[in-house]
């Protein structure tokens, strides 16, 4: 299976072991272009987005939801984050959103969050949580 990882890029450097976690499984795995960029620079990491350029930000936008095009599924890596339990930004609900749109398949590492704003949508559009079990993404 093909699948595209989102996620916080906070979690970059997760995001790439278990990029190889499933590619260990027989999938291939797509991340975000900035990962690398991510764990390589410390002031990405403690920023926010307003560091990246609009334009630039667009450009990571387009690519991300041309690799979720090219995918069977999504897995959106929802960490802990700012003392929110699996937490989901707006991002990765986006990315998640435009997965469903696509008709992709709809994977969560950990538990749906406590977030209510957006907990209540993904179980409504189906999104199946792993819980931290790659070999559940069939």
């Amino acid at each position: 299976m093909k699948i595209t990882i989102c996620g916080s890029m906070i979690f970059a450097k997760e995001m790439l072991n278990i990029q190889t976690d499933l590619e260990k499984l027989g999938h291939d795995v797509l991340v975000p272009i900035s990962t690398q960029d991510y764990i390589k620079d410390a002031n990405l990491k403690s920023s926010r987005d307003n560091k990246i350029e609009v334009s630039d930000f667009r450009v990571l936008i387009k690519d991300h939801f041309d690799k979720i095009d090219t995918s069977d599924a999504v897995l959106a890596l929802n960490f802990d984050k700012n003392d929110i339990k699996n937490y989901i930004g707006s991002s990765a609900l986006a990315e998640i959103t435009y997965a469903f749109t696509q008709n992709k398949k709809l994977f969560l590492y950990n538990d749906i969050s406590n977030q209510t704003y957006i907990s209540d949508d993904l179980k409504r559009i189906g999104v199946i949580a792993i819980k931290n079990d790659l070999t559940k993404i069939l």
